[in-house]
């Protein structure tokens, strides 16, 4: 039971997003990241990526709540079919 949702979760978590929409995002994110830290430095880089960081898992388990496991549509996310279910 643990080890399918372990598996399920790590699953959406590789495949919840497309392929072009990751590249384009983290790309985003390293050059935002280069220029705040030539224009502020490191602390303002280090405070940055922990925000992001608190603010993707609170949105990650706060979509998961709503689509109940990612089981059900809910807004613009829609049901993710899994070999694990």
């Amino acid at each position: 039971m643990i080890l399918n949702w372990f598996k399920r979760e790590k699953y959406i978590v590789f495949n919840g997003q497309t392929r072009k929409f990751r590249i384009i995002k983290w790309s985003v994110f390293i050059l935002v990241t280069l220029l705040l830290f030539l224009w502020k430095g490191w602390p303002v880089v280090v405070k940055l990526w922990a925000i992001l960081a608190v603010l993707g898992i609170s949105l990650h388990f706060f979509l998961r709540y709503k689509t109940h496991g990612w089981r059900q549509p809910w807004g613009p996310v829609k049901e993710i079919k899994t070999p694990f279910d």
